[in-house]
């Protein structure tokens, strides 16, 4: 069932007036619309990613998309203020239901949104002692943010271990069975242990337990 529009105050912005609607568009508009039970009016038609309604016009490659609820806003007579953001009272994005919409700013669009959330993804309680804000206002899930410092800390540990970095001791640097053909090539050439080990950045006494578990390796049937 298609939605007549009442009339009311709501806005068209700069960026968007009644006159840059193209009197097609208006006609089709409330055509691609159903109204629902609970007062909402739904966009039927396009929609973007993020779940918004979008209607377009415009000539072929110069069309110009906008978000339908905006539209819908703008239909309905009123001014779009630039500074400003439309918040979906309903939170039903596809509604274009104009007294379902509110200019407000994009702070309280997001705290609006924020106190609908009563959990965290994962199922922790936004409230009491597990919330917390951020210093830009932001709430916090407790149980997350300690979940994620000890796998962080973790990490970091191991990232340490593995660059020896550990005060238990460094860990052993492997080498590639390329690495100590070459290591094997210098010292048939004549280079020096103590050089060896030096271009490798490992002790001669590493270096000398490479080379003999290496011959040792070659040695074996």
């Amino acid at each position: 069932m298609a939605y007549e529009p009442k009339s009311g105050t709501v806005e068209t912005s700069i960026a968007l007036r009644l006159e840059d609607i193209p009197e097609a568009t208006r006609a089709r508009f409330w055509a691609k619309t159903c109204a629902n039970d609970n007062g909402c009016v739904e966009w039927t038609g396009a929609v973007n990613s993020r779940g918004y309604g979008s209607v377009g016009w415009g000539p072929r490659g110069q069309n110009k998309s906008y978000l339908a609820h905006r539209v819908s806003f703008v239909l309905a007579g009123g001014i779009l203020e630039p500074s400003l953001t439309i918040d979906h009272i309903c939170r039903n994005r596809l509604c274009v239901n104009a007294a379902h919409l509110e200019q407000v700013t994009g702070k309280e669009n997001i705290q609006r949104a924020a106190r609908l959330i009563t959990h965290c993804k994962h199922g922790h309680p936004l409230s009491g002692e597990n919330l917390r804000l951020s210093s830009r206002g932001k709430r916090v899930c407790r149980t997350c943010a300690a979940d994620r410092s000890a796998e962080w800390s973790a990490a970091s540990r191991e990232s340490r271990r593995a660059r020896g970095l550990m005060k238990s001791g460094r860990v052993a640097r492997q080498f590639t069975d390329e690495e100590l053909a070459e290591m094997h090539k210098f010292v048939s050439l004549g280079v020096s242990k103590a050089r060896i080990a030096s271009d490798f950045k490992i002790s001669f006494k590493r270096l000398t337990k490479l080379l003999s578990a290496n011959d040792n390796a070659e040695a074996k049937p």
